[in-house]
């Protein structure tokens, strides 16, 4: 029976692997069987819509979706996943002295290099031919070969970044050298099947690409001792292209306030509302009337219609023109009358008010009209009988008689006020005549607080010469001029 060499079973074995890629991808239910695995996820695209992803996390993802490890995380039937890989890889395996697939002279260590071709179907899952070689040599630096077949199912765990994966398989390994050189041990050739198993981990590079890192254990039958084997482990680094997905579709409009209006046509994209241009409505003025029914929507107001009350009072005098705008009042401040007599006494204390204060110095503060009494009159104007010592203040005993009976009135009539004046003639020093006017009203003053009338009563003030009320050229006008006078002072 002719004898298989490793060479025809791996070229086998990989054409097997194409043929069935090329199957798949032609068959229609292979190419509807993402839409049918994106049904579920579609029905949760509100919910991932409503927190749309940053432009970095989508730039990520992305990547991780499009290449290597994430191609296959997208075979669940997400858009923009590619189920075909092809790739290369290049490692390290060490080799054994006494299985099928060396020689007793081989070195420890060997440099493999190859090429795999992936299809994965699902999120999860997928499988892979590879085809590759082991360059060694003899211990006697004879080159010495091993040709590696291998086929393998994938499970794999996509995560963010990362894919990490477990892999199981079977193949054949086998080696070929120079009889001589291999001292007839591997006679020529021999290819012996051989089972594998191992983890990984895929990482992105860039999109549609990713590295892969292996690391492997090789099981072949033991060379001479049937029923045993030998464990040949692997360590491999390699890059990957993937293809044939569908483009991924763009991702839904931003709405980060989730009004349901984009970002772009949202005013204010971070706050939510539901008018048409996405702003909550305000209350510039914070009256309380939202400003889409605030007629005064920079003015505080009141209910209904957001406007302030400009006549709180009802007085018809509207604010600012009212002074007193939470008072009726009348014209033309807006203010309450409260003086309706207008004599300057307020309502409250006017003991009439509506007829007006007579002012003439006598109880004045009352606010009714009044007439000064006879007893008062008499003591209004210049008062006969105050006479002085010559040239001097000093009051004559005579004059205490009238001095007296003013006092009375006084008494009497307690809210009088008495301004004295002192006058003199025109004989003499001006200054003179000045300072003796001054000094002879104030000792009149002096009299009446002397008898206890309040000194706020009475005030004096001398006028000297100028105020003459008969002509100073005769002696009886002069004497006329030299005199006290009396005056009711009004409040």
């Amino acid at each position: 029976m002719r004898r298989w060499n490793h060479i025809e079973i791996g070229t086998i074995l990989f054409l097997v692997s194409v043929a069935g890629t090329a199957f798949a991808q032609d068959d229609p239910g292979f190419a509807d069987a993402p839409e049918e695995a994106a049904a579920p996820e579609e029905a949760a695209a509100p919910e991932e819509a409503a927190a749309p992803e940053s432009g970095a996390d989508a730039e990520a993802s992305a990547s991780i979706g499009t290449s290597g490890a994430t191609a296959a995380a997208a075979a669940s039937g997400e858009s923009g996943y590619d189920p075909f890989e092809i790739g290369a890889y290049a490692g390290l395996m060490v080799t054994s002295k006494r299985n099928n697939a060396g020689s007793e002279d081989l070195g420890a260590v060997a440099f493999e290099l190859g090429g795999r071709l992936g299809l994965y179907p699902a999120k999860y899952f997928g499988v892979e031919a590879e085809l590759g070689g082991i360059l060694t040599r003899t211990t006697d630096s004879v080159g010495a070969n091993i040709g590696t077949a291998r086929f393998h199912a994938v499970g794999q765990y996509p995560m963010d970044g990362f894919t990490p994966f477990l892999l199981v398989g079977g193949g054949v390994i086998g080696g070929e050298c120079d009889p001589d050189g291999c001292d007839g041990v591997m006679k020529g050739r021999d290819a012996p099947a051989q089972f594998h198993f191992g983890v990984g981990v895929k990482v992105p590079i860039v999109e549609h690409a990713h590295v892969r890192f292996d690391l492997r254990d090789n099981v072949v039958p033991r060379n001479g001792e049937e029923g045993t084997a030998d464990h040949l482990p692997d360590l491999l680094v390699g890059l990957a292209y993937t293809f044939g997905g569908k483009a991924a579709p763009p991702p839904p409009p931003s709405d980060r306030d989730g009004d349901g209006l984009i970002d772009d046509e949202d005013a204010c994209p971070d706050e939510p509302a539901s008018t048409p241009d996405g702003c909550p409505i305000r209350d510039r003025d914070g009256d309380g009337v939202l400003d889409d029914v605030d007629e005064c929507p920079d003015e505080p107001g009141e209910l209904p219609n957001g406007c302030p009350d400009l006549d709180k009072d009802g007085d018809g005098i509207p604010i600012p023109v009212d002074e007193c705008p939470d008072v009726a009042g009348v014209e033309p401040n807006g203010c309450p009358d409260t003086d309706r007599d207008k004599d300057g006494i307020p309502n409250d204390t006017d003991e009439c008010p509506d007829e007006p204060e007579t002012k003439n110095g006598f109880e004045d503060a009352d606010g009714c009209p009044d007439e000064v009494p006879e007893e008062v009159k008499r003591f209004t104007g210049a008062i006969e009988g105050i006479t002085f010592d010559f040239g001097k203040s000093t009051i004559r005993a005579t004059s205490f008689k009238v001095l007296d009976e003013a006092d009375k009135v006084l008494e009497t009539y307690p809210s009088l006020r008495l301004r004295i004046s002192g006058h003199t003639d025109d004989v003499g020093n001006d200054e003179a005549n000045q300072k003796l006017s001054e000094e002879r009203a104030q000792a009149v003053a002096n009299y009446f607080v002397s008898k206890g009338i309040a000194e706020d009563r009475v005030e004096s003030v001398g006028f000297g010469e100028t105020k003459p009320v008969a002509d100073n050229k005769t002696p009886a006008g002069r004497q006329q001029n030299r005199r006290i006078e009396f005056e009711v002072i009004t409040q």
